[in-house]
């Protein structure tokens, strides 16, 4: 059973884009499927550069990103903070299979810890807006 840490809930704005940063396609492609679902307009990428190059022109409301995206990456932790400089709305949420709880504050962000479910999952975020 996975585990939940949040610090507050995540509210979409304006329209409803949702950028995925994960280096496993298969955990990219079913957080897509669950956040299409939903109702948001998702855009995947394998790389925190690549989600940082394309945030401007996607205007996300919501980023959720790996904490650990690879050796000699970017952090999603790094990634959610150089968003919030270039456009301060966009919600963020970490996920990680291994984390250390005692970091969270540090964070400055929601993290969900993997595995999740569609509802823990969905409990971060409000639906999109129509």
């Amino acid at each position: 059973m996975s585990k939940l840490f949040c610090y507050e809930r995540v509210e979409p704005h304006n329209k409803s884009v949702a950028l995925i940063v994960d280096d496993g396609e298969s955990i990219r492609s079913l957080i897509a499927e669950m956040l299409a679902d939903a109702g948001f307009e998702v855009l995947e990428f394998q790389t925190a550069e690549a989600a940082l190059a394309s945030a401007p022109s996607a205007n996300p409301t919501l980023v959720l990103t790996d904490l650990r995206l690879g050796k000699n990456r970017m952090t999603g932790a790094e990634l959610l903070r150089e968003i919030a400089l270039i456009l301060p709305g966009t919600q963020g949420i970490l996920m990680s299979a291994a984390f250390d709880p005692d970091l969270m504050p540090s964070y400055r962000f929601p993290l969900l810890a993997k595995p999740f479910s569609r509802t823990e999952l969905l409990s971060l975020i409000s639906p999109p807006a129509a």
